[in-house]
């Protein structure tokens, strides 16, 4: 037990929860249970209610840091940028002055991306504290820093005790485009949703085969557009397989009238988000992770974590957890033909579904640690 305490911040405000918060949400959870003095700053968006009574209950303390939405209509996008974006901003301040005047034993900034602590109100922060950690969660392969911003990088990675990455090649990444050898660098594990457990699901001759994907609609990034333009051809369309997207994002309706034009609506569906991960993959084959980009997205640890084969990009850190023919398959871009060659190979071993399942589960096992809280508590205290 401890009687330390720890303020998790929590830069993310373009969406109201996401992949990136678990690991702290987590951690400041367990963190209370073992006795440590918590405090949660977080954006006062919606949709977080049930999280911060979570956390409430537990004991933790939240500071809700002010937020206001960008408009899109004319009107109210000029009274954004000219009234409410200044009034927002001051109080923003007034909030992160209030929490500097604090002292904190440890402190933890998470961001949902890899450059939001060099933004206002955030790049001169100097918060009293004996331990400070800077949590990465993403990256942008071909980001090109300023000088200025390449120099208030640097000087904050200098300046905190531990920098933490989701994935070793996000730190490969960061390292290259700042010209800088990251110091006290640490990679980190986000938890999955549910205990592991393999789940036997075998395909048989007369089943259709069931692939899923679960990630936000945004095909910029995630790709769901050339999955489907690729199960749009008269040789998909004569297989017998489904495919189910599980996620919201801004792209849904772009999606939907992509589907219905291909008339492949009784075989994609778009599935919106779902409280159960588990449940979802257990009735799944296989798990489609074709994307442009992801550092190392929970998901294709959670359909390890019970025993489905995946098809993921090579980007991230996702080929070092998905095996070339043995518990999946590697694509080496989006483009329409090299899509095709991986969905090509998963239907060709559809009857070696099974075996690779297995050996997916095996994998996690071997690799993911037991106690993912525990472990990052361990990180962000010493």
């Amino acid at each position: 037990m401890s009687n330390k305490s720890i303020l998790f911040i929590s830069l993310l405000k373009g969406a109201s929860w996401g992949g990136s918060e678990q690991l702290w949400y987590k951690t400041a959870l367990y963190a209370a249970q073992n006795g440590y003095q918590v405090s949660c700053a977080i954006f006062d968006l919606k949709g977080k209610e049930d999280k911060l009574d979570v956390l409430r209950q537990a004991g933790c303390t939240i500071v809700l840091l002010p937020f206001s939405e960008k408009k899109r209509q004319f009107f109210k996008k000029l009274y954004y940028k000219l009234f409410s974006k200044h009034v927002t901003n001051y109080k923003l301040n007034k909030v992160v002055n209030d929490l500097k005047k604090h002292y904190y034993d440890y402190i933890v900034i998470n961001q949902s991306g890899f450059m939001d602590i060099v933004n206002d109100p955030w790049n001169d922060i100097d918060f009293k504290c004996k331990v400070s950690s800077l949590v990465y969660h993403n990256y942008i392969e071909k980001y090109v820093f300023s000088t200025s911003k390449a120099d208030k990088m640097r000087k904050r990675l200098n300046a905190v005790s531990h920098n933490l990455f989701a994935a070793n090649h996000m730190h490969h990444v960061l390292s290259k485009q700042l010209n800088f050898s990251i110091p006290n660098s640490e990679l980190i594990y986000n938890p999955i949703a549910f205990e592991s457990k393999y789940s036997d699901l075998a395909v048989s001759e007369n089943e259709s085969l069931k692939m899923i994907m679960l990630a936000a609609l945004i095909s910029s990034t995630k790709s769901q557009d050339c999955l489907i333009t690729v199960l749009s051809s008269e040789k998909w369309k004569k297989r017998d397989w489904i495919l189910e997207f599980y996620g919201n994002g801004p792209d849904k309706e772009q999606l939907e009238k992509m589907i219905a034009k291909a008339e492949l609506g009784n075989k994609v569906f778009l599935r919106g988000f779902t409280k159960d991960v588990q449940e979802v993959i257990n009735n799944a084959h296989v798990l489609l992770q074709i994307t442009r980009q992801d550092a190392m997205p929970i998901a294709v640890i959670e359909a390890m974590a019970v025993g489905r084969p995946i098809i993921a990009s090579r980007i991230g850190d996702m080929p070092k957890w998905v095996l070339e023919n043995e518990n999946g398959w590697i694509a080496e871009d989006t483009s329409y033909d090299e899509i095709d060659r991986v969905l090509e190979l998963l239907w060709l071993n559809k009857m070696n579904l099974q075996k690779m399942g297995k050996r997916s589960f095996e994998l996690f096992e071997s690799k993911f640690p037991q106690n993912v809280e525990q472990r990052f508590l361990d990180q962000i205290t010493n």
